[in-house]
Protein backbone atom coordinates (compact mmCIF):
# COMPACT_ATOMS: atom_id res chain seq x y z
CA UNK A 1 0.00 0.00 0.00
CA UNK A 2 2.84 2.70 0.95
CA UNK A 3 4.68 2.05 -2.38
CA UNK A 4 1.43 2.51 -4.60
CA UNK A 5 1.13 5.75 -2.56
CA UNK A 6 4.77 6.39 -3.31
CA UNK A 7 4.38 6.15 -6.81
CA UNK A 8 1.26 8.49 -6.88
CA UNK A 9 3.00 11.12 -4.91
CA UNK A 10 4.43 14.50 -6.47
CA UNK A 11 8.27 13.27 -6.33
CA UNK A 12 9.36 16.79 -4.90
CA UNK A 13 6.96 16.33 -2.07
CA UNK A 14 9.00 13.70 -0.89
CA UNK A 15 12.35 15.68 -1.27
CA UNK A 16 10.58 18.48 0.42
CA UNK A 17 9.70 15.55 3.24
CA UNK A 18 13.46 14.65 3.68
CA UNK A 19 14.40 18.02 3.87
CA UNK A 20 12.06 18.94 6.36
CA UNK A 21 14.03 15.92 8.00
CA UNK A 22 17.40 17.41 7.64
CA UNK A 23 16.28 21.12 8.87
CA UNK A 24 14.72 19.47 11.80
CA UNK A 25 17.62 17.41 13.38
CA UNK A 26 19.93 20.16 12.32
CA UNK A 27 18.45 22.43 15.23
CA UNK A 28 18.33 19.44 17.75
CA UNK A 29 20.77 19.40 20.60
CA UNK A 30 19.34 15.81 22.10
CA UNK A 31 20.13 12.24 20.86
CA UNK A 32 17.31 11.24 21.15
CA UNK A 33 14.92 12.90 18.54
CA UNK A 34 17.38 12.67 16.34
CA UNK A 35 17.13 8.99 16.81
CA UNK A 36 13.83 9.13 15.76
CA UNK A 37 14.26 10.94 12.84
CA UNK A 38 17.38 8.38 11.99
CA UNK A 39 14.79 5.50 12.69
CA UNK A 40 11.57 7.46 10.73
CA UNK A 41 13.76 8.05 7.71
CA UNK A 42 15.04 4.33 7.52
CA UNK A 43 11.48 3.10 7.52
CA UNK A 44 9.99 5.07 4.94
CA UNK A 45 13.13 4.50 2.81
CA UNK A 46 12.67 0.66 3.58
CA UNK A 47 8.76 0.90 2.90
CA UNK A 48 8.48 2.71 -0.27
CA UNK A 49 11.66 1.57 -1.93
CA UNK A 50 10.41 -0.96 -4.91
CA UNK A 51 13.94 -1.72 -7.26
CA UNK A 52 16.36 -4.00 -5.67
CA UNK A 53 19.59 -1.11 -7.00
CA UNK A 54 17.57 1.05 -4.61
CA UNK A 55 17.70 -0.86 -1.49
CA UNK A 56 21.32 -1.67 -2.16
CA UNK A 57 21.79 2.45 -2.01
CA UNK A 58 19.68 2.61 0.73
CA UNK A 59 22.09 0.41 2.87
CA UNK A 60 25.11 1.67 1.54
CA UNK A 61 23.77 5.18 2.59
CA UNK A 62 22.93 3.30 6.21
CA UNK A 63 26.49 2.29 6.39
CA UNK A 64 27.55 5.50 5.73
CA UNK A 65 25.68 7.10 8.74
CA UNK A 66 26.61 4.05 11.03
CA UNK A 67 30.47 5.05 10.14
CA UNK A 68 29.80 8.81 10.69
CA UNK A 69 28.88 8.14 14.38
CA UNK A 70 31.33 5.45 15.09
CA UNK A 71 34.11 8.11 13.73
CA UNK A 72 32.21 10.98 15.71
CA UNK A 73 32.32 9.20 19.33
CA UNK A 74 35.95 7.69 18.46
CA UNK A 75 37.05 11.66 17.59
CA UNK A 76 35.45 12.23 21.51
CA UNK A 77 37.36 9.63 23.26
CA UNK A 78 40.66 10.50 21.17
CA UNK A 79 41.08 14.09 21.12
CA UNK A 80 39.78 14.01 24.68
CA UNK A 81 39.75 16.87 27.01
CA UNK A 82 39.35 15.84 30.14
CA UNK A 83 36.80 18.15 32.50
CA UNK A 84 37.29 17.53 36.38
CA UNK A 85 33.99 18.61 37.26
CA UNK A 86 32.53 15.96 35.57
CA UNK A 87 32.17 11.91 36.65
CA UNK A 88 34.55 9.58 35.03
CA UNK A 89 32.59 7.42 32.58
CA UNK A 90 35.73 5.42 30.58
CA UNK A 91 39.47 5.72 32.42
CA UNK A 92 42.03 5.68 29.65
CA UNK A 93 45.61 6.34 29.72
CA UNK A 94 46.48 9.75 29.08
CA UNK A 95 49.24 10.49 26.03
CA UNK A 96 51.06 13.31 25.75
CA UNK A 97 52.55 14.23 22.39
CA UNK A 98 55.14 17.07 22.23
CA UNK A 99 55.81 17.51 18.38
CA UNK A 100 58.15 20.44 18.93
CA UNK A 101 55.47 23.22 18.27
CA UNK A 102 52.32 24.72 19.78
CA UNK A 103 51.34 23.21 22.71
CA UNK A 104 51.44 19.58 24.02
CA UNK A 105 49.15 17.82 22.37
CA UNK A 106 47.05 15.34 24.84
CA UNK A 107 44.87 11.68 23.45
CA UNK A 108 42.45 9.86 25.53
CA UNK A 109 42.49 10.42 29.12
CA UNK A 110 39.78 10.02 31.29
CA UNK A 111 36.86 10.60 29.46
CA UNK A 112 33.15 11.85 31.19
CA UNK A 113 29.78 10.83 29.62
CA UNK A 114 28.57 13.90 28.52
CA UNK A 115 31.50 14.04 26.17
CA UNK A 116 30.10 10.63 24.72
CA UNK A 117 26.94 11.58 24.60
CA UNK A 118 28.01 14.78 22.97
CA UNK A 119 29.92 12.76 20.49
CA UNK A 120 26.95 10.83 20.05
CA UNK A 121 24.40 13.87 19.53
CA UNK A 122 27.09 15.36 16.47
CA UNK A 123 27.39 12.03 15.15
CA UNK A 124 23.07 11.16 15.27
CA UNK A 125 22.79 14.77 13.77
CA UNK A 126 25.07 14.18 10.55
CA UNK A 127 23.47 10.77 10.26
CA UNK A 128 19.83 12.24 10.25
CA UNK A 129 20.63 14.48 7.72
CA UNK A 130 22.62 11.58 5.48
CA UNK A 131 19.22 9.52 5.83
CA UNK A 132 17.00 12.10 5.47
CA UNK A 133 18.92 12.44 2.01
CA UNK A 134 18.98 8.71 1.29
CA UNK A 135 14.74 8.72 2.22
CA UNK A 136 14.08 11.27 0.07
CA UNK A 137 16.11 9.29 -3.32
CA UNK A 138 14.65 6.10 -2.78
CA UNK A 139 10.96 8.00 -2.48
CA UNK A 140 11.44 9.96 -5.00
CA UNK A 141 11.37 8.94 -8.77
CA UNK A 142 13.88 10.48 -10.62
CA UNK A 143 12.33 10.68 -13.93
CA UNK A 144 9.52 11.61 -12.66
CA UNK A 145 10.76 14.31 -10.78
CA UNK A 146 12.06 15.55 -13.90
CA UNK A 147 9.42 15.67 -16.19
CA UNK A 148 7.54 17.96 -13.03
CA UNK A 149 10.59 20.66 -13.61
CA UNK A 150 9.58 23.64 -14.47
CA UNK A 151 10.85 24.60 -18.20
CA UNK A 152 13.04 27.13 -16.85
CA UNK A 153 15.03 25.00 -14.45
CA UNK A 154 15.37 22.08 -17.00
CA UNK A 155 18.97 22.20 -16.88
CA UNK A 156 19.76 22.14 -13.78
CA UNK A 157 17.35 19.17 -13.06
CA UNK A 158 18.94 17.23 -15.78
CA UNK A 159 22.13 17.25 -14.03
CA UNK A 160 20.72 16.80 -10.84
CA UNK A 161 18.68 14.10 -11.51
CA UNK A 162 21.97 12.60 -13.39
CA UNK A 163 23.84 13.11 -10.27
CA UNK A 164 20.75 11.81 -7.97
CA UNK A 165 21.09 8.21 -10.47
CA UNK A 166 24.91 8.23 -9.70
CA UNK A 167 24.55 6.26 -6.44
CA UNK A 168 22.26 3.33 -7.99
CA UNK A 169 23.79 2.69 -11.10
CA UNK A 170 27.08 2.45 -9.27
CA UNK A 171 25.50 -0.20 -6.88
CA UNK A 172 24.28 -2.13 -10.40
CA UNK A 173 28.11 -1.57 -11.69
CA UNK A 174 29.39 -3.01 -8.86
CA UNK A 175 27.28 -6.07 -8.14
CA UNK A 176 27.81 -6.59 -12.23
CA UNK A 177 31.89 -6.17 -11.99
CA UNK A 178 31.94 -8.40 -8.90
CA UNK A 179 29.68 -11.07 -10.81
CA UNK A 180 31.54 -11.10 -13.38
CA UNK A 181 35.27 -11.65 -11.05
CA UNK A 182 33.79 -14.62 -9.50
CA UNK A 183 32.62 -15.96 -13.01
CA UNK A 184 36.58 -15.46 -14.27
CA UNK A 185 37.56 -17.23 -10.64
CA UNK A 186 39.07 -13.75 -9.64
CA UNK A 187 39.51 -13.57 -5.90
CA UNK A 188 37.31 -11.10 -3.63
CA UNK A 189 40.07 -10.09 -0.46
CA UNK A 190 41.01 -7.04 -0.06
CA UNK A 191 43.43 -6.83 -2.27
CA UNK A 192 41.08 -7.15 -5.47
CA UNK A 193 39.39 -3.45 -4.59
CA UNK A 194 41.28 -1.62 -7.34
CA UNK A 195 40.24 -4.33 -10.04
CA UNK A 196 36.61 -3.96 -8.79
CA UNK A 197 36.18 -0.37 -7.96
CA UNK A 198 37.82 1.15 -11.21
CA UNK A 199 35.77 -0.99 -13.64
CA UNK A 200 32.52 0.15 -11.63
CA UNK A 201 33.16 3.88 -11.68
CA UNK A 202 34.41 3.77 -15.45
CA UNK A 203 30.92 1.80 -15.99
CA UNK A 204 28.76 4.25 -13.87
CA UNK A 205 30.14 7.74 -14.95
CA UNK A 206 29.41 6.05 -18.83
CA UNK A 207 26.24 4.85 -18.10
CA UNK A 208 25.63 8.46 -16.50
CA UNK A 209 27.09 10.07 -19.70
CA UNK A 210 24.70 7.90 -21.72
CA UNK A 211 21.64 9.17 -19.77
CA UNK A 212 22.67 12.77 -20.17
CA UNK A 213 22.74 12.15 -24.49
CA UNK A 214 19.82 10.23 -24.62
CA UNK A 215 17.99 12.68 -22.67
CA UNK A 216 19.81 15.50 -25.19
CA UNK A 217 18.72 13.88 -27.98
CA UNK A 218 15.40 13.53 -27.00
CA UNK A 219 15.09 17.28 -27.07
CA UNK A 220 14.49 17.51 -22.96
CA UNK A 221 15.68 21.09 -21.69
CA UNK A 222 15.00 22.28 -25.43
CA UNK A 223 13.55 26.58 -25.20
CA UNK A 224 11.72 28.02 -28.11
CA UNK A 225 12.02 31.68 -29.25
CA UNK A 226 11.64 33.85 -26.17
CA UNK A 227 10.08 37.73 -26.57
CA UNK A 228 12.08 41.25 -26.13
CA UNK A 229 8.91 41.76 -23.31
CA UNK A 230 9.25 38.72 -21.31
CA UNK A 231 12.74 38.24 -21.27
CA UNK A 232 13.25 42.10 -19.58
CA UNK A 233 10.42 40.57 -17.41
CA UNK A 234 12.47 37.61 -16.40
CA UNK A 235 15.85 39.42 -15.98
CA UNK A 236 13.67 42.00 -13.90
CA UNK A 237 12.29 39.87 -11.61
CA UNK A 238 14.83 37.94 -11.05
CA UNK A 239 17.29 40.46 -9.79
CA UNK A 240 14.39 41.89 -7.49
CA UNK A 241 14.36 38.27 -6.03
CA UNK A 242 18.22 38.24 -5.65
CA UNK A 243 18.26 41.45 -4.03
CA UNK A 244 14.87 40.47 -1.57
CA UNK A 245 16.71 37.58 -0.70
CA UNK A 246 20.49 39.68 -0.14
CA UNK A 247 18.27 42.35 2.19
CA UNK A 248 16.67 39.54 4.15
CA UNK A 249 19.84 37.50 4.96
CA UNK A 250 21.48 41.16 5.65
CA UNK A 251 18.51 42.17 8.12
CA UNK A 252 18.20 38.71 9.90
CA UNK A 253 22.23 39.29 10.63
CA UNK A 254 22.02 42.49 12.04
CA UNK A 255 20.70 44.41 14.98
CA UNK A 256 18.33 47.09 14.96
CA UNK A 257 16.00 46.57 12.20
CA UNK A 258 12.94 45.33 12.66
CA UNK A 259 11.00 42.07 13.15
CA UNK A 260 8.89 42.22 10.61
CA UNK A 261 11.84 43.23 7.74
CA UNK A 262 13.09 39.70 7.60
CA UNK A 263 10.31 37.40 6.68
CA UNK A 264 8.53 40.38 4.20
CA UNK A 265 11.86 40.15 2.45
CA UNK A 266 11.98 36.25 2.56
CA UNK A 267 8.21 36.62 1.30
CA UNK A 268 8.97 39.01 -1.93
CA UNK A 269 11.70 37.15 -2.73
CA UNK A 270 10.08 33.73 -2.92
CA UNK A 271 7.39 35.50 -5.56
CA UNK A 272 9.27 37.25 -7.05
CA UNK A 273 11.24 34.24 -7.99
CA UNK A 274 8.25 31.90 -8.45
CA UNK A 275 6.81 34.25 -10.74
CA UNK A 276 10.31 34.09 -12.98
CA UNK A 277 10.36 30.74 -13.38
CA UNK A 278 6.41 31.18 -14.46
CA UNK A 279 7.68 33.93 -16.93
CA UNK A 280 10.48 31.76 -18.02
CA UNK A 281 9.08 28.62 -18.27
CA UNK A 282 6.27 29.57 -20.94
CA UNK A 283 9.47 29.46 -23.64
CA UNK A 284 10.02 25.50 -23.30
CA UNK A 285 9.10 23.28 -26.40
CA UNK A 286 9.25 19.77 -24.31
CA UNK A 287 6.23 18.01 -24.90
CA UNK A 288 4.55 16.06 -21.45
CA UNK A 289 2.56 13.01 -22.09
CA UNK A 290 0.73 13.41 -18.07
CA UNK A 291 1.07 16.48 -16.00
CA UNK A 292 0.83 15.34 -12.55
CA UNK A 293 -3.04 16.12 -10.57
CA UNK A 294 -1.91 16.92 -7.55
CA UNK A 295 -4.00 15.07 -4.77
CA UNK A 296 -4.94 15.02 -1.08
CA UNK A 297 -1.97 12.93 -0.27
CA UNK A 298 0.25 15.78 -1.76
CA UNK A 299 -0.68 18.42 -0.09
CA UNK A 300 -0.49 16.01 3.50
CA UNK A 301 2.95 15.42 3.36
CA UNK A 302 3.32 19.07 2.55
CA UNK A 303 1.32 19.70 5.80
CA UNK A 304 3.59 17.18 7.40
CA UNK A 305 6.69 18.48 6.39
CA UNK A 306 6.19 21.78 7.40
CA UNK A 307 4.83 20.77 10.92
CA UNK A 308 8.39 18.75 11.04
CA UNK A 309 10.08 21.89 10.11
CA UNK A 310 7.89 23.94 13.27
CA UNK A 311 8.40 21.67 15.67
CA UNK A 312 12.21 21.54 15.09
CA UNK A 313 12.13 25.11 15.39
CA UNK A 314 9.77 25.06 18.38
CA UNK A 315 12.12 22.22 20.69
CA UNK A 316 15.49 23.02 18.73
CA UNK A 317 18.45 24.15 21.36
Amino acid sequence: MFKTLTAQVHPGVWWLLGLSFAVAASLQDFWLPLAIICLTAVALASAGAAENAVRQTLRLYLILAILVVLVRVSFRVIFNFPDPTKPVFLNLPLINLDLGFGTVTSLFGPVSLASITSGLTDGLRLAAIILAVAMANSLANPKRLLKSTPAALYELATAAVVAINLAPQLISSLQRVRKARELRGRSRKVTALTGTIIPALEDTIDSSLDLAASMASRGFGRRGPVPAVQLRQTRLLTLTALVAMIFAIFSMLSVGLSDLVTPISFFIALIASLTSVKLASRHGVRTRFRVHAWAAADFAIMGLSASIVFVGFWFGG
